[in-house]
């Protein structure tokens, strides 16, 4: 009878799994996938945007990598369905399946398409705008902003429609990208699987693995840091304990070990029918002078997956609550530190965002859905 593998064992069998699943996925994506999609002229809920008058809130959704507009499905429905405002929700349609090439290429796209939108609206005083990113996403968004509010002329087409910039959001993103350092995963030669994974999903990995300078210079470029302090507030989401297989805690909240940042607590609760997730949320306020993303402030919420994943072991709830403020290196401890003896499978990536992109994911990422709602909720109350 073979002997019951150790913890140790098990971790290492899952990484190399998840490994192995990442780089098939970034190999065998079916050619068709790449085609090129038409830009719709529609709204979430179908009605058309020719012709029609700018909504009071328009709420602009950006999917992640290899994802489709379809990945935010829930979030769209349950911002529609929380709003008194007249308020219209529209998925970025031009990136679905063009997701390699680049950060600032799928954020390219994503201008285009909402200068596009704009242009069809009738004219207006104007429109509240709020742009939400969920992982690869959060980046394009960033980019996007960056064309809007900072790029020099002939950057923007005059539109005879007045942006208001609202809510800036993103959920799970990569903001310090996904290497090694940035990352729970550490395996032997990982530079080497660094170097093959991202040539393998071209530019995009490039940028994501650091080998440009393209995430460096979005988090110091005064023009892409003040166009994000145009928005009325900053939010995030992030995965903490290691549930995240893609995208670290640190990473998804800018979090490092010599990071002196002070974050206020301002709540903690409970969500799910069962109590399962858990959300601990801290507020960084913007000081005077723009230098990184965290001098800009930012609502953070740190979300706690681990009684969700399959084979994790229970864990103390409330056994490392804090309700006193924390230096983001000392967040980086506490969310961040060595928890692979309770987190074995960390499939929280698109549980958080409720993905509903792909056949049978609306079933099983649906534990995530309170989690979108609690972003809506946010979106309508500041």
């Amino acid at each position: 009878m073979m002997p019951p593998l150790s913890p140790k064992t098990l971790v290492t069998i899952s990484q190399l799994l998840f490994l192995f699943v990442a780089v098939l996925s970034f190999t065998t994506l079916p050619p068709s996938q790449f085609l090129p999609r038409k830009t719709m002229s529609k709204y979430d809920d179908g009605t058309s945007v020719s012709g029609s008058p700018p909504p009071a809130h328009l709420v602009i959704l950006l999917h992640g990598f290899m994802g489709g507009p379809k990945d935010l499905s829930y979030l769209s429905r349950s911002i529609t369905s929380s709003s008194t405002d007249e308020v219209k929700v529209y998925s970025i349609q031009g990136n679905n399946g063009r997701t390699r090439d680049g950060i600032k290429a799928g954020g390219d796209r994503a201008f285009d398409e909402l200068e596009s939108l704009l242009g069809q609206m009738s004219p207006n005083d104007g429109v509240k705008l709020s742009l939400v990113g969920n992982s690869l996403g959060g980046l394009y968004a960033r980019h996007l902003a960056y064309r809007l509010f900072s790029a020099p002329p002939p950057s923007r087409t005059p539109t005879t429609t007045t942006i208001v910039p609202h809510v800036f959001a993103t959920i799970a993103t990569p903001h310090l990208g996904v290497a090694a350092k940035n990352q729970w995963l550490q395996l032997p030669f990982q530079p080497q699987l660094e170097s093959i994974i991202s040539r393998a999903i071209g530019k995009t990995g490039e940028d994501l693995f650091l080998r440009t300078s393209t995430i460096d210079s979005m988090g110091s470029d005064i023009g892409y840091l003040n166009s994000l302090k145009k928005f009325r507030s900053r939010v995030l989401f992030a995965n903490s304990y290691d549930t995240d297989f893609m995208v670290s805690t640190n990473s998804a909240s800018f979090l490092s070990a010599s990071g002196d940042t002070l974050n206020r607590p301002t709540g903690q609760i409970t969500l799910g029918e069962e109590g399962n997730i858990f959300v601990e949320r801290f507020e960084v306020a913007a000081t005077s002078s723009i230098t990184n993303l965290d001098s800009l402030g930012w609502k953070k919420h740190f979300v706690d997956l681990r009684r969700l994943l399959p084979f994790s072991r229970d864990t103390p709830w409330y056994s490392t609550r804090k309700t006193t403020t924390e230096t983001s290196a000392e967040l980086l401890i506490r969310f961040s530190g060595n928890r692979l003896k309770t987190v074995i499978v960390p499939t929280g990536h698109n549980i958080i965002c409720a993905n509903e992109g792909k056949p049978g994911y609306k079933t099983l990422y649906k534990s995530g859905r309170v989690v979108m709602d609690m972003l809506a909720d946010i979106i309508f109350s500041e």
